[in-house]
């Protein structure tokens, strides 16, 4: 639910929740996925890539990574599948979210 608050309240809770990620009381992926949204937020690259976007209105795409050579051992220590499945498993579970375009591969 973190995820769809405003702006300001996932980052105030953005320190706390990776608090109890440490202390294994919450769910890493949740973590990340809060931790990217946040980044966007504030016009940054994530880290994990849990975000994704439109692509030129067209597809369904990564948004833009840091270090996206490592994403899938960042994403690998928190226990999240690898990112081509994950953007895969998206788009295959939401064709349609960018538009009929969005549909096509």
């Amino acid at each position: 639910m973190v995820q769809h608050q405003s702006p300001q309240f996932r980052l105030a809770v953005l320190p706390k929740l990776k608090a109890n990620v440490d202390a294994d009381q919450a769910d890493p992926g949740m973590y990340a996925m809060v931790y990217d949204r946040t980044q966007r937020d504030q016009g940054k690259n994530q880290l994990y890539g849990q975000q994704l976007q439109c692509a030129n209105g067209k597809a369904l795409d990564v948004a833009p990574i840091d270090d996206e050579t490592n994403v899938n051992t960042r994403r690998a220590e928190l226990g999240l599948m690898r990112i081509d499945l994950y953007a895969r498993l998206v788009r295959l579970s939401s064709p349609d979210i960018c538009g009929p375009a969005g549909s096509q591969k």
